[in-house]
């Protein structure tokens, strides 16, 4: 790839801790926010989260709370 850097041998969680998600919100400044793959207890924290940064939980921060089937 022209440009490209490429890094092997290198492993990330793939999951931002608090600090990053700050940034990410920053840096995209998204209209609006619908956190998923989450447990009901993560969905408070990023409520909270995203808060601070100024969304409105109903207004451009929605989240939708799905039923998980035993089958």
């Amino acid at each position: 790839m022209q440009g490209a850097r490429i890094y092997d041998e290198i492993h990330v969680s793939g999951h931002l801790r608090q600090e990053g998600h700050y940034t990410m919100l920053d840096a995209l400044q998204p209209q609006h926010i619908i956190p998923a793959h989450q447990e009901m207890s993560g969905f408070s924290g990023y409520v909270d989260l995203a808060s601070n940064q100024g969304y409105k939980l109903g207004r451009d921060l929605h989240v939708t709370l799905m039923e998980t089937s035993s089958n």
